[in-house]
């Protein structure tokens, strides 16, 4: 994945962290307070189911007074049946009307009361019936009819105040739904009305700074676009000073000194060639590593005789600055890519000839059973220490102010193609005690392709 990717999922998780919890809280909120009105509405539903149940005990009390009085004038038993319907479903009433009520002390003695009433009033009536159903006239039977009317009224007023009770309750209960549902819709409006407001905030301080990173991003490539064509054009432009020459040389054989035979002139030609490849293959490698396609192919090699023909390569540059080259290389063979490991050892003994300052430079390699090191040292003005990590940044040169050649993205290049191998590379270094690179390498890695992501 490359940096670019990684950089974007987390501004994109940046710029939703806040509208997600924000969101959250709004759905916790408006969920409590949803549980809230339900249990509230089952509240009603419940004092609806109690106020039905009251309201067939008085259906019941009606229906049974009403039949006990038609029999008691016509005689007739066909009109006991809503007597004896009331008398038998009056006690069922009230037990399933108990345990709805059963966390309301005053209503459970109500019912307590009510039920108590019935029973006197059923002893008053069965009284009654007995001495009409034994023959004594309608006016002499109904004597105890008036304290049964007296009871009777007692258990409607007992009843009412239940229902009035319940009734009670249920309103203050409406009424505590109706508040809590219109607060709920203002809590709902008001907390979308402040996600609103953070997703927006949110989402313009993410492309500012989504903005501000493209900005250094595209100021970043240009100025890399700009070092890199002043870097190819050095080779180039002395390649084709050399093609020139060559070309007046072959014109006219045999004029100038030893420098300018034809065979000096390809050597040099041959060197700016290589130098410029090489430019093109960095270049080449900053593309990959950026969009994260980088891959190793490894094979078996000695890093003590690669490190040795980089130095050779080197020889001449030394030489012509008076810079002495020191190589003790032992045999350290492992299974890397080639030529990838030939870039960072070249960069590192370019490195050591660029900011030595013509001090001698010395390259080591050792075999260290599962792993391989290579050390260039060199005795240049050296590194402070707050400055180390930052040198294998892009873009970031070794020591002060001064011009040097170079795209500035050796040393990022290094560590990322070491790293891509499994090992590491660090510096040792002091202000004006020279410098110390040590790449550490396994010698066992699995062979298999490594994609190497921007860090």
């Amino acid at each position: 994945m490359s940096a670019r990717v990684r950089q974007f999922r987390r501004l994109v998780v940046e710029a939703a962290f806040l509208p997600v919890a924000v969101l959250g809280a709004l759905a916790g909120v408006l969920l409590w307070q949803v549980l809230h009105l339900q249990e509230v509405n089952d509240l009603e539903r419940h004092a609806d189911v109690v106020l039905a149940r009251v309201g067939r005990i008085e259906r019941l009390h009606v229906d049974g007074d009403a039949g006990l009085r038609g029999y008691l004038l016509s005689g007739d038993e066909r009109l006991l049946e809503p007597f004896e319907r009331a008398e038998r479903e009056l006690t069922i009433a009230r037990q399933q009307l108990a345990p709805l009520v059963a966390d309301e002390p005053a209503q459970l003695e109500r019912l307590e009361r009510i039920g108590q009433a019935e029973a006197r009033w059923r002893e008053l009536a069965d009284a009654t019936l007995a001495r009409r159903r034994a023959g004594v006239p309608a006016a002499l039977a109904a004597d105890k009819v008036p304290e049964a009317e007296a009871v009777l009224d007692d258990v409607r007023v007992l009843v009412r105040s239940f229902e009035l009770e319940e009734e009670a309750r249920r309103t203050v209960r409406d009424g505590g739904a109706e508040h809590l549902t219109r607060r709920t819709v203002l809590l709902g409006g008001l907390l979308a009305v402040a996600l609103m407001v953070l997703v927006g905030f949110s989402a313009a301080r993410q492309m500012r700074r989504v903005a501000r990173t493209f900005a250094r991003a595209v100021g970043a490539r240009d100025d890399f676009i700009s070092v890199a064509s002043h870097e190819l054009k050095t080779p180039l432009t002395a390649l084709q000073l050399q093609v020139q020459l060559l070309a007046r040389a072959l014109e006219r054989p045999g004029e100038g000194g030893p420098e300018q035979r034809p065979e000096r002139r390809l050597a040099v030609v041959e060197q700016s060639a290589r130098r410029l490849a090489e430019l093109v293959n960095r270049l080449l490698d900053v593309s990959q590593l950026g969009s994260g396609t980088l891959r190793l192919s490894r094979e078996r090699l000695d890093l003590g005789r690669l490190a040795e023909e980089c130095a050779q390569r080197l020889a001449d540059r030394c030489a012509a600055r008076g810079v002495p080259l020191t190589v003790r290389a032992a045999a350290a063979e492992g299974a890397w890519d080639r030529l990838r490991l030939e870039s960072v050892v070249a960069n590192l003994l370019d490195n050591a000839l660029k900011y030595g300052e013509g001090t001698p430079i010395e390259v080591t390699v050792e075999d260290r059973g599962a792993s391989a090191r290579l050390r260039v040292r060199d005795g240049g003005p050296g590194i402070a220490r707050e400055h180390q990590a930052r040198i294998f940044e892009r873009y970031e040169r070794a020591v002060g102010d001064r011009p040097f050649e170079g795209l500035g993205v050796g040393l990022w290049l290094s560590r990322a193609i070491v790293e891509a191998h499994g090992g590491t590379i660090e510096v040792e270094s002091a202000p004006g005690e020279g410098a110390a690179f040590t790449v550490s390498l396994p010698k066992d890695a699995q062979a298999q392709a490594a994609v190497v992501a921007l860090r």
